[in-house]
């Protein structure tokens, strides 16, 4: 029989723009005693250690897609014992030697994922039609923020255009 050393399998947050409470989620590719592993993990972000904690039950609704297709007992879900600061990288790191709950061989190596919380709301990206900017009374204009806005706060009027232009059209797509 051939046994596997502990595996991270997926996780969340990834990338940019993240906020400064996120839950974090690790999937394995076995099961796992989220309680043996939580004192081994580490995050780590602008030169210092973050404390973690295991994510209460009640906290999970934002998992529940990640939550309902994992297998049961391969998963830990975690939160910060504090805010984080904003525009940093974070490396959550399980370091090598973990233990999995199916046997006796541990990881061989560090297992991580990273993210970077959001900073100040900048234009990265502003776009003129598709591609070619037509100045024509159809032409669309996108922009592209640093970070994901709130689609239920948005409002069309933060928008204004001078001069104004006669059936102007706002709408917020994507989160960006």
């Amino acid at each position: 029989m051939l046994f596997r050393s502990l595996r991270l399998q997926g996780y969340t947050p990834s990338g940019e723009g993240i906020a400064l409470d996120p839950i974090l989620w690790m999937s394995f590719n076995q099961k796992i005693d989220p309680a043996a592993l939580l004192p081994l993990l580490q995050a780590r972000g602008g030169g210092k250690l973050f404390p973690l904690r295991l994510a209460e039950p009640g906290e999970l609704e934002p998992l529940k897609g990640y939550v309902d297709s994992a297998i049961p007992g391969t998963w830990m879900a975690l939160r910060f014992t504090e805010s984080l600061p904003k525009d940093t990288y974070f490396s959550i790191i399980l370091p090598e030697g973990a233990p999995s709950a199916e046997g006796p061989r541990k990881t061989t190596e560090a297992l991580s994922f990273s993210f970077k919380t959001y900073g100040p709301l900048r234009v990265t990206d502003a776009q003129c039609g598709w591609g070619s900017c037509y100045s024509g009374p159809y032409t669309n204009f996108g922009f592209q923020f640093s970070n994901p806005l709130d689609e239920s706060l948005f409002k069309p009027e933060w928008f204004k255009v001078e001069p104004a232009l006669a059936n102007q059209y706002v709408e917020m797509s994507w989160g960006y």
